[in-house]
């Protein structure tokens, strides 16, 4: 039976690494199948043994690697005959360690230094997928760097998961090329310098194969092994991450093949990290038939249906030309509160809207289909020159296209498939809906100003109102009606800001008001000086509805009246009055006249009335002679007419206007909070109370015109009946019989 025998030989291993002297006590064990190396703590030891001398505990940066120190020494290796060295005995050693990095807390690593022949050859380091190591951490701790400031938070991301970091020394007189095999666990090819070669995982997500090379303080990293990286709309082919630090050409980025949507990008393209974006940052320009597409795109951090990889910029999309005049009728007509219809017919002219598309954020997979966010320009022309034009946001849903030149006509089916939410947002901008309204209302005249002055106030866009109002200036009615539409739409524009601007004269200072008025005298004169100049504006914008009004009054005023006897002995008045065909009555609106008898001669305008009737309608009929004058006729048998034995021939006649609304409920509630906030301090002031009347007096008119109409001025009454007929207040054949004394006949 073999016994197997252990012998152990003491011995001290020195030796350098690079220029730092290493001292080491250990044993030679001798057995009956080989020579080995034991270090002192894996035998008995036995301090008598050896020298006296404190043995190596740790190496500092094994042949100038930087950032590494080797600790927890140990030895393992074999003597053996060098048959290329005629027999002659050799050693292959490899000094085992913990590698720390001093400038990394609480990060340690497996290290080694493998000797060559017993010469120190190479220091290694062994990377572990437990224990990642990131590009930050390198930089700082191998190089020395406290910063790498132009792109640390992209490269907290980039970390090393498995891999070897080492330092091969040039034996002398070894070539440039010089190479260094060791089999730890397989057989690997080391080359000179400082370097790591590993597998970086970038972003928690992909895997890259790196070769990284150190240059005193600066590195350079390119990849290995290049593989495929799919993303949801996007697949990278054969990308190469590529890092420098070295100056001056520091730069952090990705060359790759791309394709879009199943097309293939022929050129190659380069994506480098931007700072600002803190991502990396490509472009790529296609030209497919008459379309060229910029496209641009980045790439970070991200997982899942957020990939990290995102297409920024699509630039070239072509512009449509498009036809929304049905859409916007349809915004301009929904939820208009009291206001009237818009007329299609008034939209004519704004056919052209061209719209622009533009990537506004990045594509994405939503529920199987393509969610593209645009920015839409929007240009709104009007006989060749644009009135509007902005930008509004959209986002766009279709199914995947299947190649890249399927993408224009597919955002453009999302476009118009969306036409009602589009224009209902570029008539959201309020410089686009004043621009459009106006438009609008030019082609509407009075009606079409009022009815957009009207929207505007419903949305509370007061500057567009107030710029409508002024183009509204020089406009001719086409109807009475029209006339009086614009006008009760003007008196709403001029009475905006009054109501505040009395609040707040009387709410901020209203102590201060209440002490004038109880104060000495002028005091009180600076309080009514106050009151005045509110009055001023106020009477200032009244005026200018008041002149409105005063131009219907005229149109509809009455040109003469003329009372006289028919044939049948009965009561005729004739109106007339210059109607012209520039004077229209719209549907729903109507011109009626009140008519009076009133007592006294012909033309008294003192008369008591003494019959009246109202809304009495009267067609226009031209004469023979096809004038201008346009006449009624009242016809009244004697019998009807009050007190006709006293009755001397006496009427008036006024016309009205109605079936319109003048006075808006804002305008109404302006004019009634701005009337109680002065009320409160009229019983001290003349000036208040004369202008709290004044108020009151204008409100209770334009209330009027509401329920009663526009009425013209009275026109009263002159008589063609010959004097001849009359005698006193006698009318001969109708209240008063001539006698013949002689016949006893009358």
């Amino acid at each position: 039976m073999a016994t197997k025998v252990e012998v152990y030989f003491p011995y001290t291993l020195n030796f350098h690494v690079g220029s730092q002297p290493v001292k080491l006590y250990g044993a030679i064990l001798a057995s009956d199948q080989e020579l080995s190396f034991a270090v002192s703590n894996e035998i008995v030891f036995n301090p008598h043994l050896f020298p006296p001398n404190e043995v190596t505990k740790s190496i500092t940066e094994p042949f100038g690697m930087t950032g590494v120190i080797l600790e927890d020494l140990g030895i393992q290796g074999h003597i053996y005959k060098d048959r290329e060295n005629n027999g002659k005995a050799a050693a292959d050693i490899t000094l085992t360690a913990a590698a720390r990095f001093p400038s990394i807390e609480n990060f340690s690593l497996t290290g080694a230094i493998v000797f060559e022949k017993s010469s120190p050859r190479l220091a290694l380091v062994t990377l572990s997928v437990d224990k990642p190591l990131t590009i930050t951490k390198f930089i700082k701790g191998v190089t020395g760097e406290e910063t790498w400031d132009w792109a640390d938070d992209i490269t907290d991301e980039f970390a090393f998961q498995s891999g070897d970091m080492y330092y091969l020394k040039r034996p002398d007189k070894a070539p440039d090329n010089y190479t260094f095999s060791y089999s730890n666990p397989k057989e690997k090819k080391y080359s000179l310098g400082y370097h790591l070669e590993a597998k970086l995982r970038i972003f928690q997500k992909y895997d890259f194969l790196i070769s990284l090379d150190v240059e005193g303080k600066a590195i350079i990293l390119r990849t290995t092994v290049l593989e495929k990286i799919d993303f949801d709309f996007i697949t990278l082919e054969n990308p190469n991450l590529e890092i420098s630090t070295k100056s001056p050409n520091k730069y952090l980025r990705i060359s790759t093949k791309v394709i879009i949507l199943n097309t293939s990008i022929e050129s190659s393209i380069s994506a480098g990290y931007n700072l600002t974006k803190k991502a990396f940052v490509g472009a790529v320009s296609v030209t497919k038939d008459d379309v060229k597409l910029d496209i641009e795109f980045t790439w970070t951090k991200g997982s899942g249906s957020n990939s990290g990889f995102k297409i920024t910029k699509i630039d070239g999309l072509p512009t449509k030309n498009k036809n929304l005049i049905e859409e916007y009728l349809k915004v301009f007509n929904k939820s208009s509160g009291g206001c009237e219809k818009i007329v299609k017919g008034w939209l004519n002219g704004l056919t052209q809207t061209s719209l622009t598309p533009g990537l506004n954020g990045s594509p994405s997979k939503v529920d199987g289909q393509m969610k593209l966010p645009l920015k839409l320009t929007y240009k709104i022309e009007v006989a060749g020159s644009s009135i509007a034009s902005s930008e509004i946001d959209f986002e766009a849903r279709f199914t995947i296209p299947r190649s890249l030149d399927d993408l224009p006509d597919a955002i453009w089916t999302s476009i118009e498939n969306s036409f009602p939410t589009i224009a209902t947002d570029i008539l959201a901008d309020p410089d686009t809906y004043k621009a459009v309204s106006i438009e609008i209302a030019k082609r509407g005249a009075a009606k079409g100003f009022a009815r957009l002055i009207c929207r505007a106030l419903e949305k509370a866009l007061e500057e567009v109102a107030k710029e409508l109002a002024k183009e509204a200036a020089g406009v001719v009615a086409d109807t009475l009606a029209d006339a009086a539409e614009l006008a009760g739409m003007l008196m709403a524009v001029s009475l905006l800001g009054v109501k505040d601007l009395i609040i707040s004269f009387l709410e901020k200072i209203w102590d201060e008001i209440k002490s004038w008025f109880t104060g000495e005298d002028s005091e009180k004169e600076k309080a009514e000086n106050q009151i005045r100049e509110i009055r001023s504006h106020v009477e200032d914008a009244i005026k200018k509805v008041d002149e409105r009004i005063n131009g219907i009054k005229k149109a509809i005023s009455v040109k003469s009246l003329n009372v006289t006897l028919n044939s049948q002995k009965q009561f005729l008045a004739v109106v007339s009055w210059d109607w012209g065909n520039d004077k229209k009555l719209e549907t729903g609106s109507k011109l009626s006249c009140k008519f009076r008898l009133l007592s006294g001669e012909a033309g008294d305008t003192e008369g008591k009335v003494l019959s009246e009737t109202t809304n009495q309608l009267f067609p226009p009929v031209k004469n023979s002679s096809e004038t201008t004058n346009h006449l009624f006729s009242a016809v009244k048998n004697w019998s009807e007419i009050p007190n006709n034995s006293e009755y001397q021939m006496n009427a008036s006649v006024q016309f009205v206007l109605s079936g319109f609304t003048f006075l808006n409920q804002q305008t109404e509630d302006s004019m009634t909070n701005a009337i109680k906030e002065l009320a409160k301090v009229k019983e001290d002031s003349d000036v208040a109370k004369s202008f709290v009347e004044y108020l009151e007096d204008k409100l209770k008119e334009f209330q009027s015109y509401n329920t009663d109409g526009i009425g013209s001025e009275w026109v009263y009454a002159h008589s063609d009946t010959p004097s001849y007929t009359t005698i006193g207040k006698s009318y001969i054949g109708i209240n008063t019989r001539i006698k013949d004394p002689n016949k006893g006949q009358n």
